[in-house]
């Protein structure tokens, strides 16, 4: 059995321009402040960035020797079963690339949400997969958006008033049930069109007509 982490050159091949790769590699992972891990999935030890140490808030030097009870310690438990469920599913080859978004607890205490996506790239004698590497990245901005829009969808699903969204030009994206029942269009005709050239129109309700003439 291979127990020895992969190289950078086992990893990225052997081409003549493998420096400039990993160069690249690497400043593409440094501008999208990505992180990147490696782990021997039968021993359960591992490696990972300055990069990925950060965004939990440690260094390094802090959490080496890494494994994965390591990681598993800063996340709850609802989210340690699902990662392994799709981690597990990737094993058996049911998806090609193993993804997942969960919570771990930073360093200052604090829960934010990460990304990791990742490949298994060795598999030993047996046929079983032996050594995966993967990036992770910090998407708390993105949760915290995606709540956002979440909550403001279901205020403005359940307002009586009518409430539309548009794209930057101007072209309806989504109407709540209360602009369905203004304009007399449902949210299937609506899109990509102004939302004022559906109102006064003989599909308006005519109480609605009336309000806006006054």
């Amino acid at each position: 059995m291979k127990n020895k982490p992969p190289t950078n050159t086992e990893v990225l091949g052997t081409a003549p321009s493998l420096k400039h790769g990993e160069a690249y590699l690497e400043l593409v992972l440094q501008s999208a402040n990505i992180g990147v891990w490696s782990w021997n999935i039968q021993t359960g030890e591992g490696s990972v960035d300055e990069r990925w140490a950060e965004i939990a808030g440690y260094t390094k030097a802090e959490i080496t020797p890494f494994n994965i009870d390591k990681l598993i310690a800063l996340m709850p438990e609802a989210d340690a079963t699902i990662v392994r469920r799709k981690l597990e599913a990737h094993w058996r080859n049911n998806e090609s690339v193993y993804k997942s978004e969960y919570r771990i607890k930073h360093k200052n205490g604090k829960t934010i949400w990460v990304e990791d996506t990742g490949k298994v790239i060795e598999h030993d004698d047996n046929g079983n997969p032996l050594w995966m590497v993967g990036t992770h990245q910090d998407i708390s901005e993105r949760k915290l958006s995606e709540d956002r829009l979440k909550k403001l969808s279901r205020i403005a699903s359940e307002s009586t008033n009518g409430v539309v969204f548009t794209d930057r030009e101007g072209l309806v994206e989504w109407i709540n049930q209360g602009f369905e029942r203004i304009s007399g269009y449902t949210l299937a005709e609506s899109i990509g069109k102004k939302p004022g050239d559906m109102l006064g129109g003989a599909a308006t309700d005519a109480d609605e007509k009336q309000r806006m003439a006054d």
